[in-house]
């Protein structure tokens, strides 16, 4: 009877481990996804001190804003966004997003700009 408890308890440790590995790699798969880089196009508009404003046309036709905080330094090395000069100017963008703080805000992140 011994020899099945312990067969037992080996069993069900190995499985708790087993699933705690299962668990993570799902998570470790969730996040790739919510890398995953888009695109879109749009016009920049200007920067106001804290974010770097965009304005889109949606598939009907409508205005949108695209508000980004994180641009990569290569790209503001590249494009003078923190200036009026680029004002006006329309982009094909690449970025990411990603859940940001514990409040549930996504995060974008630009990470190519392309002058169209």
């Amino acid at each position: 009877m011994k020899s099945l408890t312990i067969i037992i308890c080996i069993f069900s440790y190995v499985s708790i481990i087993a699933n705690t590995s299962l668990i993570k790699l799902k998570a470790n798969h969730l996040f790739e996804i919510t890398q995953t880089e888009k695109k879109l196009i749009a016009t920049y508009d200007s920067f106001d001190g804290e974010t770097f404003n965009f304005i889109g046309i949606d598939s009907y036709g409508e205005e949108f804003f695209f508000v980004v905080e994180n641009i990569n330094d290569t790209i503001l090395s590249e494009f003078d966004l923190k200036s009026d000069s680029l004002n006006g100017v329309k982009f094909e963008i690449h970025y990411t997003e990603s859940k940001g703080d514990d409040s549930g805000n996504t995060q974008i992140t630009i990470t190519k700009l392309i002058k169209s």
